[in-house]
């Protein structure tokens, strides 16, 4: 019991001798105080007699010890008494997440609040089923969990064969999807060789892929055109044509045309072309391995071949 109360006890027993009582503390055939005891903010008085009487607290303070959890409500009464209630109050914890580091935060009854980080001791991985759905679920002290989720993309990989496009798209969890195009247009280029040829194929999403291949020109074959000797030509030898041979000329790709031999004095016939074909008169001019020679008819002989 505390000093006061004592004091208490002992000021109510004066107080009944007072009012005519006596014999130890009582009142001419009244009950005494035997004691003063307390239940939570409630005060009670214990008398001689068996019976208790109760008060009510008039007032409470409350203070609180520099750790933060020790709280004393102390209770007054109106003789005087007073009670303190001491508890333990813990703070209410409150976590919060950053990527990976946890935020504790311990808000005390006294308004005091503490905070303290935490980076996890462990964690585990796990993926939806659309490969893409990232679960990273991060676990701290006590065992508490922060699960993070993020959308991871596959990685694509485009190979090509000919026009198709394939495209392998592999996934963070070990996935891998593949699936083909064709190209949505194309563009064509020569180099300056003519026979170099670029196809540029295009695919949805702007996707190139150039495919470059050597195309040969196509050579022609040189033919002959006969003499011609019109009726009347043996009086009007101009009418006589001679024989002439087409060009051997080389057609590219790109339209271009290049002449290898066309008779003439810079670009002779080949013998051997002529010879393939079978010309032994091409009224030009015809080169061997050693010599060039003017095959060209003259006037013809107005009394005709002999």
């Amino acid at each position: 019991m505390s000093l006061i109360n004592k004091l208490l006890l002992v000021f109510a027993a004066l107080l009944l001798v007072a009012c005519g009582g006596g014999g130890g503390g009582s009142s001419a055939g009244g009950p005494s105080i035997t004691g003063i005891s307390y239940s939570g903010s409630t005060q009670i008085i214990s008398y001689s007699n068996g019976t208790t009487t109760t008060n009510t607290a008039t007032g409470s303070s409350v203070s609180w010890a520099s750790d933060h959890v020790t709280k004393t409500t102390t209770y007054t009464y109106a003789n005087g008494g007073t009670n303190p209630v001491t508890e333990t109050v813990a703070g209410t914890v409150a976590y919060t997440y950053s990527g990976t580091v946890e935020t504790a935060t311990t808000t005390y009854g006294d308004g005091h609040t503490a905070v303290s980080t935490a980076n996890p001791s462990s964690s585990t991985v796990s993926w939806a089923s659309d490969h893409v759905t990232k679960t990273t679920t991060y676990t701290y002290a006590d065992g508490r969990t922060n699960p993070v989720t993020e959308t991871v993309a596959g990685t694509v990989a485009y190979t090509y064969s000919g026009t198709v496009e394939t495209a392998t798209t592999t996934y963070g969890d070990g996935h891998t999807a593949v699936s083909t195009a064709n190209p949505s247009s194309s563009t064509v280029s020569w180099a300056s060789d003519h026979v170099t040829k670029t196809t540029t194929y295009i695919y949805a999403g702007g996707r190139t892929n150039p495919v470059t291949e050597t195309v040969a020109g196509t050579t022609s074959t040189p033919t002959l055109t006969a003499a011609s000797y019109p009726a009347g030509w043996t009086s009007n030898v101009s009418l006589v044509t001679a024989p002439s041979v087409s060009s051997k000329t080389t057609t590219y790709g790109d339209g271009y045309t290049s002449t290898a031999e066309d008779g003439t004095s810079s670009k002779p016939f080949n013998q051997t072309t002529l010879s393939a074909q079978s010309i032994t008169d091409p009224s030009s001019y015809v080169t061997t391995s050693t010599t060039t020679y003017d095959l060209r008819w003259g006037t013809p002989d107005g009394n005709g071949p002999t």
